[in-house]
């Protein structure tokens, strides 16, 4: 291989280690705070409460004194 190729392809290989290494430490972070605030305004993340809310209901016991 030329000595440009070998340049390019050591160029990419480290990068490629740098957004791996930036990749880990996302992970680690896992703060629930990043999350707040997503699904505002999501039609479809409302349909999915609702339904949720839904399905966990019609697992009840059906309460004798709400009659």
């Amino acid at each position: 291989m030329t000595q440009a190729i070998v340049e390019r392809i050591d160029h990419i290989e480290q990068r490629l280690d740098e957004l791996a290494d930036e990749v880990r430490q996302n992970r680690s972070r896992k703060d629930w705070r990043a999350w707040i605030g997503t699904s505002k305004d999501d039609p479809d993340f409302d349909e999915m409460i609702r339904l949720g809310r839904e399905y966990r209901e019609s697992l009840r016991e059906p309460d004798p004194e709400r009659r």
